[in-house]
């Protein structure tokens, strides 16, 4: 892969320092096709041993700096590109993405670190903590679970400067303490640390925030609080009949119900949250609920009627994965957004959730806040019974969370019911009628 641009060597009296990892100054980017650049950068020099939180506005071009760090925005792909970037020769970087699924290419976790299937330890995982994983299939970890498992390769081939794109959403709170520990001890190490975040617990672990705000790089700022723009009143229910019933769910791939049948009740209109720690069967609860996967034992039941398959839920539920990417079909935003709806909700939607800018670009050149949002306006643009939401708020900046509480205002106001999994506490304290506990 040809590099971003030419690596210079350091020549001026900042670069000489011991250590330099990575400078750019002046740098533009221009996305293919744009003639205006989507940011620009002042001048920064970074070092070893610091870990730097990247913050900004969803779509401001956080993903896209890091994949220029990378050298994975080709001049013959359309990408246009000027300014000084000066990268460390030999440098070795690990880069884990919004999507840590993309990053394991083997069956076993064992495999992505060389070993065999006798292999009793890897000292690194051992060391982190995650020797439970070495036999397990990439296939079957939660998000979390991937993404720690990347990490922890990325570790493995000692690279000395780490790119994080919002990974700790996909962390439980106790797994979050975990990332900051390992983050802490690299840098402690002589590694360096580039994590862009919208997380007020992740950019506190900072040294240097560094925030894209009006197509400018710049050092300094405060982040604000993001969820405590979160307000969504919790529901008076009377106390009616419940809508949906799970009724002694047992599945292997939920743990706790090996142990103990689940049995949940949710009444029309309530926002109800589901919690756990990574590999718990977050996302797998919600994907039987939505007739996904078939629970090994146990039964729904919607409005005293058994669900038995995806036909008996059709008009009924609609799904947010984790990962909102699965969820499309087509090749841009506006025909995503016309596939199976009337032709005048499109419009509507386009400027509900933001996306007008975006109505011809491919769904792959989204970042991670904007495909969230279209994923939300695809689940709600037919107005379902039951949503469900695997971690809605990933990517999220603090203007889409204000978004977002509104619409879930105004989707429990049509009477409809959402569950909602996520590994934010005071997400789910912002709105959560009750909590289901796996």
């Amino acid at each position: 892969m040809s590099p971003l641009l030419p690596v210079t060597s350091p020549t001026d009296a900042s670069l000489a320092r011991p250590g330099f990892i990575i400078r750019f100054e002046g740098l533009e980017v221009r996305p293919p096709g744009h003639t205006d650049p989507l940011f620009r950068t002042d001048r920064h020099t970074l070092f070893p041993g610091r870990i730097y939180a990247l913050t900004g506005s969803s779509g401001s071009g956080k993903t896209t700096l890091l994949r220029a760090l990378m050298g994975f925005l080709r001049v013959d792909t359309g990408w246009r590109i000027s300014g000084d970037l000066l990268v460390k020769p030999g440098l070795k970087i690990g880069w884990i993405t919004q999507n840590p699924s993309l990053l394991l290419f083997h069956n076993f976790v064992h495999e992505e670190f060389n070993a065999g299937p006798d292999t009793a330890t890897v000292p690194l995982l051992e060391e982190l903590g995650l020797s439970p994983f070495l036999h397990r299939r990439c296939a079957e970890l939660s998000q979390g679970e991937r993404a720690m498992v990347a990490l922890a390769r990325a570790l493995h081939r000692n690279v000395r400067l780490l790119l994080l794109d919002e990974i700790a959403t996909h962390f439980s709170s106790n797994r979050r303490d975990w990332l900051k520990g390992v983050l802490k001890r690299f840098a402690g190490s002589g590694g360096c640390v580039i994590m862009a975040e919208h997380s007020r617990e992740m950019l506190s672990l900072a040294d240097e925030l560094l925030l894209l705000e009006d197509r400018r790089l710049s050092s300094g700022g405060h982040p604000e609080d993001d969820f405590s723009v979160l307000s969504v009143e919790k529901n008076a229910v009377p106390p009616t009949e419940p809508i949906l019933r799970c009724l002694d769910l047992r599945d292997g791939r939920i743990p706790s119900t090996q142990r103990s049948p689940l049995s949940a009740a949710v009444r029309r209109g309530e926002i109800v949250g589901i919690r756990g720690d990574n590999g718990s069967g977050k996302s797998t609860l919600l994907q039987i609920i939505a007739g996904i996967h078939p629970p090994e034992n146990g039964t729904i039941l919607w409005d005293g009627r058994r669900w038995k398959n995806l036909a008996d839920r059709r008009g009924v539920v609609s799904y947010l994965p984790q990962n909102p990417i699965r969820l499309f079909f087509q090749e841009t935003v506006r025909e995503e957004l016309l596939f199976g709806a009337p032709s005048h909700v499109p419009a509507n939607w386009l400027d509900k959730m933001n996306l007008r800018h975006a109505q011809d670009r491919s769904l792959f050149s989204l970042c991670g806040g904007e495909q969230q949002r279209l994923g939300l306006a695809v689940c709600l643009q037919n107005t379902p019974e039951l949503l469900l939401l695997d971690e809605p708020t990933y990517g999220m900046d603090s203007a889409t969370l204000r978004l977002f509480c509104g619409l879930l205002k105004e989707h429990r106001s049509s009477g409809a019911t959402t569950l909602v999994a996520s590994h934010d506490q005071s997400l789910l304290a912002a709105f959560a009628d009750h909590i289901i506990d796996l």
